[in-house]
């Protein structure tokens, strides 16, 4: 009797032993699952820092962009306007004589719309490009 009870620990125990270790092969999976989860975490929040970083920074040159297209436009617009004034001066220059063109308000005579070579519009300055998030894994 005491040989089938030795028998019997015997097998329990390495049964036991068994389920221990296969136990402890499925902690060691799931711990080094947990890590590659938490490393790709800490990537992910990398990849949206440097996203959200870059969002921030576009939308500050879409802001000046657009500030720079308004004031552009705003120029456009008192160009046009000066335009359209000399060009009232001139046809009054023309149907009531040529002395309003030698006045005061003309010096050189070089506003007169067939003597453009003295105007030169604003240069805009150069933009910088918009970034793009990387794709890089």
């Amino acid at each position: 009797m005491i040989v089938k009870y030795k028998e019997e620990c015997h097998t329990i125990a390495s049964q036991s032993e068994l389920k221990m270790s296969e136990l402890k092969q499925k902690m060691d999976n799931l711990r080094g699952r947990n890590e590659q989860l938490q490393s790709e975490i800490g990537d992910v929040k990398r990849k949206e820092a440097e996203t959200e970083r870059l969002l921030a920074k576009n939308a500050n040159r879409i802001k000046t962009l657009e500030q720079s297209l308004h004031d552009t436009e705003e120029q456009a617009i008192e160009a046009s306007r000066r335009a359209a004034k000399q060009l009232v001066r001139d046809r009054l220059a023309i149907t009531q004589g040529d002395h309003y063109s030698y006045s005061a308000y003309r010096p050189n005579h070089s506003t007169s719309l067939f003597n453009l070579t003295s105007f030169s519009p604003p240069i805009a300055p150069p933009t910088e490009s918009i970034e793009h998030p990387s794709d890089e894994k």
